[in-house]
């Protein structure tokens, strides 16, 4: 007779405020079963890394911790999680959590609105108007990765908006930006990208009446996560409850300046 094959365990194990529970979980780590990899976070992989092991489940365990935040600055524009490890996210206060491989910056603001998409589990993925007028926020200077882009990547960011998409995309942009700055309390930040906007709208002006071809602006490259860091809506997939967290051999931490994967963020947030 063949033999019927069980589903695999589930892997990941939150703790419980229910007594009960919490005995039963303890009960399950002194008998070898589970680990703890985390505050209130267990595992049944008794072999991988907790930090595979997290990166694998990353955007499942941040929608528990923290429902309804928003992906948004840096991350929102690059995908994810940063060169040096680190995701951010607007939620209801502002915090530095650190899991294995993996540090959350929890900055306070705004909640999911106009623009946003859902992502996954209950997180949100900031609207690319958000996502920039966020990206234009002050920052004191801090280690690890800043959460924002500087203003010549911004620059470089939206000159790529113009030549993917067109001039018209660029006003699109600016229009949403400024419905939704009010919400954010973001006007400085919506009154300098109206200028950064302006500027890359009234150069390509001034070349069409010149009759002359395209100024080389001295780019810089972007720095887009590798293909293997790229979480699902990246790969062309629309990030609606459909995605899948990063492969556990994934690795945000491999850049390049393709200018295909520049192409591919670009695309995902003007479909949203």
């Amino acid at each position: 007779m063949r033999k019927i094959q069980q589903p695999p365990a589930q892997e990941i194990i939150y703790g419980s405020a229910t007594p009960k529970e919490s005995v039963a979980i303890s009960r399950e780590v002194r008998a070898g079963r589970l680990r703890r990899i985390a505050p209130k976070l267990y595992t049944t992989n008794l072999k991988d890394s907790p930090e595979s092991i997290i990166r694998r489940h990353l955007y499942r365990i941040l929608a528990r911790y923290y429902p309804g935040a928003v992906v948004s600055h840096r991350s929102a524009l690059e995908g994810g999680v940063a060169r040096d490890d680190t995701i951010f996210l607007t939620y209801k206060y502002t915090k530095r959590v650190t899991l294995p491989g993996i540090t959350i910056r929890l900055l306070k603001g705004e909640g999911s609105i106009e623009g946003d998409s859902p992502f996954m589990d209950g997180l949100y993925l900031a609207s690319r108007p958000r996502a920039l007028l966020e990206n234009l926020q002050p920052a004191r200077a801090r280690s690890g990765a800043p959460k924002n882009w500087s203003r010549g990547e911004i620059e470089e960011y939206l000159d790529e908006i113009a030549r993917v998409h067109g001039e018209d995309e660029l006003n699109r942009l600016r229009d949403a930006a400024r419905r939704i700055a009010t919400q954010l309390k973001l006007h400085e930040e919506f009154k300098a990208l109206d200028v950064l906007i302006g500027a890359i709208l009234g150069d390509a002006q001034d070349k069409t009446e010149l009759g002359v071809g395209p100024r080389p602006r001295g780019r810089r490259p972007l720095r887009c996560p590798s293909p293997g860091a790229l979480h699902g809506p990246l790969r062309g997939t629309a990030p609606r409850g459909a995605a899948r967290a990063p492969g556990a051999g994934a690795h945000p931490g491999g850049y390049t300046s393709s200018r295909v994967l520049r192409s591919l963020l670009l695309e995902l947030h003007r479909r949203h």
